[in-house]
């Protein structure tokens, strides 16, 4: 079943059920406060919902500037359509941003998308220009043995293994970086929430 992960985009199936929770005096973990804790969607930026443009954008992008904390300012492309979907999503999901961008990408894309509340994975490794960010661990310890979902256009074979090793149910997609994400991949994430086993279904 190891290889199975590996292509990014098939789906992994699993029973998987949240464990019971207790209260023990006045502390409760958040995801047990409700009965079906939903399941992650981590969300890449740059490659997924900003593509790598070199000439034209793809279809319905339109072309923003934007400016990091750090105060340099950056040119993207974003797709208005994007923040349709991943509202949608959140009705099935617990949305989180798994991006070099961190906290800016909960700053610049909440009032763009309209995507309030939303939570940014913080890396150990700093992200730097043009150096890739290995993301895995920080993943591996923010996800516990929840199901996730992950789309990156970086997804490499270790974080395959990771996935086709987990108990939980995992799906990745892996975006072309010029072109983001696309309907087709929306429909596969609503695909995996509907395969999830009952105590996972929201």
């Amino acid at each position: 079943n190891r290889g199975r992960a590996e292509q990014c985009g098939s789906l992994r199936s699993a029973s998987h059920r949240p464990t019971s929770c207790s209260g023990q005096g006045l502390v409760l973990r958040l995801d047990c406060m409700t009965a079906d804790p939903k399941p992650y969607l981590l969300m890449d930026v740059d490659g997924v919902l900003a593509p790598v443009v070199v000439d034209a954008p793809p279809p319905g992008f339109v072309r923003r500037v934007v400016q990091a904390s750090d105060g340099r300012e950056h040119q993207v492309w974003l797709n208005p359509t994007h923040g349709l979907w991943l509202n949608a999503l959140r009705e099935r999901f617990e949305l989180v941003w798994a991006s070099g961008w961190e906290h800016d990408a909960v700053r610049i894309l909440e009032p763009i998308f309209a995507l309030p509340g939303v939570t940014a994975i913080e890396f150990t490794q700093r992200p730097l220009f043009s150096v890739t960010l290995r993301k895995l661990p920080d993943v591996v310890a923010f996800v516990g043995d929840m199901p996730v979902a992950w789309v990156d256009d970086d997804l490499d074979s270790e974080v395959g293994l990771w996935a086709s090793d987990r108990s939980a149910p995992t799906l990745l997609l892996k975006p072309d970086p010029g072109v983001g994400l696309t309907h087709l991949h929306s429909r596969e994430l609503i695909a995996f929430s509907n395969s999830l086993a009952p105590g996972w279904r929201t």
